[in-house]
């Protein structure tokens, strides 16, 4: 059979899996965030949350996932565009920034 090419991290973000793997983990941050959020702001069992906390629930669940995922997203671009490992990705695109702000 075909050999798996490891030299080309591209290989590995192409294709339905590779979506889905991206997309999984980001709806259940989605969905388990807003129901912590829910939780938070006082729904529960037999309470019922005001249309403007649902829609502040699901809002921050949404964010907060964004935060969470999208650098994994820049990385996984980055290493299609420019190939080579996560760490090595990772520090060309940081090289050169100043973080220490946050």
């Amino acid at each position: 059979g075909r050999r798996f090419p490891r030299h080309n991290p591209a290989v590995l973000w192409r294709g339905w899996t590779a979506g889905v793997l991206m997309s999984v983990p980001m709806t259940v941050m989605q969905f388990g965030g807003s129901r912590s959020i829910e939780l938070g702001l006082g729904g529960g069992e037999g309470t019922e949350l005001r249309l403007g906390q649902k829609l502040a629930a699901v809002s921050l669940a949404g964010a907060m996932s964004g935060v969470i995922i999208n650098p994994f997203e820049i990385a996984q671009i980055q290493q299609q565009k420019y190939g080579g490992g996560l760490a090595a990705t990772s520090a060309g695109r940081t090289r050169g920034h100043d973080f220490s702000r946050f």
